[in-house]
């Protein structure tokens, strides 16, 4: 009997353990089946350059990273299911598609061969891969020219008198000779893929010349390439161009904008020269020396950003840059040479490095807005050459630092809000006309012990105010030189 009831009671229990079990099995939730992977209609496909295909994705979230292993080679873009494959030059690239949400991810191997090239025209005539020449008879009715692979150069005069309108060359395409497209008044728009040398004027007063891109290839460009393409508003410059060339883009007037590529390392003289459109300008890490007349004429450009590394600024870098109102000069900068900055009439202030050791004649004359020069501590700079400062009409004052042994002829003529300056204890020579018609200028303060010389027995005072006072330190060292120069007072510091 006992039996009974021990086997009973096992069974009871077995019977709500499975009860229980089956409850708590009901309670858990069922898991998800799992997602289907990313999927696209091709896997392969091959193209011609400028060619677009269609694909379709499948099992995606909307929210796609798309990796290239040749980005030249093929574009992707998707739109929701949508894959558009564009062919963008020839070779292969192997596309990855990855969603963001899902991680699943498909690849794409993308083809992309050469369209076949059409013949030449009748009369064109290359020899040995220089194109000699391209007949006017020869230009499409759109004026666009491809040029094939096998051209690897390209003749003086080879589109003279054509009605070229624009130009596309293959990267086969090695050299430009000089004045290649000279006049060429009809052509717009330029790109040029790989080469490596372009000649001297080039596309010299291509008057119609809107667009140019040009490739980081080039090793060589030669002078005047561009200049008086004054329809010339757009220029790509690509990375890996070391060098502007001198005169490059002289008279552009159009060109209102150019960004540099930081490859470059050096900017020929007058290269923008009266680009009278153009705004501003930064100049890559690597220049050392702003060239002669780089800027000259630029009748609109408002700033220019210097690099820290800079050492010198040439001849009329910036003269008559009308509207530039700042600039920083770097504190590397050792040379400032003639009319550099002269006619700048916006600019207002200017503060001159303790590397400065040279300021050449005419530096800063004529900058009619010029408010206030200030010298850095420890200056080097010994000599305040001729008409530095001549015609600067707003200046107020001026202290010139200790170290500068000379002030040049005119060097602060008809500046005629000056008040007072102050001449250091290094100074030993006043050129004749120094201050010639600064008439509000009163008051002379000069800290050398000895007078400085007048040589040749100029008048560095000559039509200067009647009622002027010199302030030294020995009044009885300057009596006669204050006298021979018509002071009506001299004060002891």
């Amino acid at each position: 009997m006992n039996h009974l009831k021990y086997i009973f009671r096992t069974l009871s229990v077995l019977m709500l353990l499975g009860i229980f079990s089956a409850c708590d099995t009901e309670d858990k939730p069922k898991p998800e089946p799992p997602k289907p992977s990313l999927e696209i209609s091709k896997s392969e496909t091959k193209l011609e350059v400028g060619a677009k295909e269609i694909l379709t994705l499948k099992h995606g979230s909307g929210e796609y990273e798309i990796t290239y292993s040749d980005d030249k080679v093929a574009k992707v873009t998707i739109n929701q299911a949508e894959v558009t494959v564009e062919a963008l030059s020839a070779g292969t690239a192997e596309v990855t598609i990855k969603d963001k949400k899902t991680d699943s991810s498909v690849k794409l191997t993308v083809t992309v061969n050469k369209k076949p090239e059409a013949p030449l025209p009748e009369g064109v005539v290359v020899k040995d891969g220089v194109l000699i020449s391209w007949p006017a008879s020869a230009i499409p009715s759109d004026g666009k020219v491809t040029l094939h692979s096998s051209i690897t150069e390209i003749k003086t005069g080879a589109f003279k008198d054509t009605p070229l309108k624009e130009l596309v060359m293959p990267a086969t395409l090695k050299k430009v000779q000089p004045r290649a497209f000279e006049i060429v008044n009809d052509l717009k728009r330029v790109e040029i893929m790989g080469a490596e040398e372009m000649g001297e004027g080039a596309f010299y007063q291509c008057h119609g010349l809107e667009f140019v891109s040009l490739p980081g290839t080039l090793k060589v460009i030669g002078e005047n390439t561009f200049a008086e393409c004054d329809a010339l508003k757009e220029v790509s410059l690509s990375e890996g161009i070391a060098e502007i060339a001198p005169n490059m883009f002289f008279n552009c007037t159009a060109l209102s904008t150019l960004k540099l590529p930081g490859s470059i390392t050096k900017i020929g003289k007058a290269a923008f020269l009266n680009c009278s459109e153009l705004k501003s300008m930064e100049i890559p890490s690597g220049v050392k020396r702003v060239e002669d007349s780089l800027f000259k004429g630029c009748s609109v450009l408002e700033s220019v950003t210097l690099p820290d590394q800079l050492t010198e600024i040439g001849r009329e870098a910036f003269s008559n840059c009308v509207l530039l109102k700042e600039i920083t000069i770097p504190a590397t900068v050792t040379k400032i040479e003639y009319n550099a900055f002269n006619g700048c009439t916006k600019l207002k202030s200017i503060s001159l490095p303790a590397s400065l050791t040279e300021l050449e004649d005419g530096a800063f004359q004529f900058c009619a807005g010029l408010t206030e020069v200030k010298f850095a501590d420890n200056s080097k700079l010994k000599y305040i050459r001729n008409n530095t400062f001549k015609n600067c009409e707003r200046l107020p004052s001026m202290v010139v630092p200790e170290g500068v042994e000379e002030i040049g002829k005119a060097a602060f003529m008809r500046c005629k809000s000056m008040t007072s300056i102050s001449l250091p204890s290094t100074l030993k020579l006043l050129e004749s006309n120094a201050f010639y018609d600064s008439k509000k200028l009163i008051t002379f303060t000069i800290l050398a012990d000895e007078p400085p010389r007048n040589p040749n027995f100029g008048d560095p005072f000559n039509k200067t105010s009647p009622s002027k006072i010199l302030k030294v330190k020995d009044p009885s060292k300057y009596e006669e030189w204050a006298k021979s120069n018509r002071f009506v007072k001299v004060e002891k510091l």
